[in-house]
Formats: structure tokens, sequence, C-alpha cells
């Protein structure tokens, strides 16, 4: 009797051939699992970030569009595209708003601290 040579898988080939596939399948949905949450981590970090510096650009903006005179029309804030300055910033003397008060005036609305 002959006996020919069948071609074929044995039953341990397959069930190590699944094993495998199923566990490289589960490693690559864990590391796409992973990599849409780090994404999505990311974009709300980058949402308040674009924000804070939108803010942050509006203040430095009106700050330099902003020319505060002192009671002596020196001018204390400054501003150009790259820069701020504040040139003088001073408490007001309580006596020197007494003058105002003493003659009828309306003193500055810098002695309104002392109120």
């Amino acid at each position: 009797m002959v006996r020919s040579r069948a071609w074929g898988m044995t039953l341990i080939e397959v069930v190590l051939a699944l094993g495998l596939m199923v566990l490289i399948s589960a490693m690559v949905y864990w590391f796409y699992g992973s990599t849409v949450e780090t994404r999505d981590k990311d974009l709300k970090h980058v949402t308040k970030l674009k924000l804070a510096r939108s803010i942050t650009g509006r203040i430095s903006q009106e700050l330099r569009q902003v020319a505060a005179n002192t009671q002596f029309r020196d001018v204390a804030i400054q501003g150009q595209p790259e820069r701020i300055w504040i040139a003088a910033v001073r408490n007001p003397v309580e006596q020197a708003g007494q003058r105002y008060i003493m003659r009828g005036e309306t003193p500055p609305a810098e002695f309104d601290l002392y109120k």
C-alpha cells in the first residue's frame, strides 16, 4: 500500500496562526485607541492655548492703545507693537485731593483711591 502525502495544515498550526493574528490585532487596536485618546487630549489643550493666546493678544493690543495721563499731563502708559511701557505709577497724596475739594472742584479719577 502506497501512502500519499496530503498537503494541508494541522490543527495545531491553525490554532497558532489564529492566536498570533488575535494577538497582533489586539496590539493594533490598543495602539489605535491610545493614539485617538492622546489626540483628543492634545486637541483640547491646543484649543485652550489658542484661546489664551487670543485673550493675551487682545489685552496687549488694548494696553498699547491706552494713553493714560497723570495729574501733570505726563503719559503714564505708552505702547508700541512689541513693547508696553508704564512710565510712572504713583498713589496720589490725600492732601492734594483735599485741595480740589476746598476749591469746589472735582478731583481727577486718580484720587478715588482715598474715598
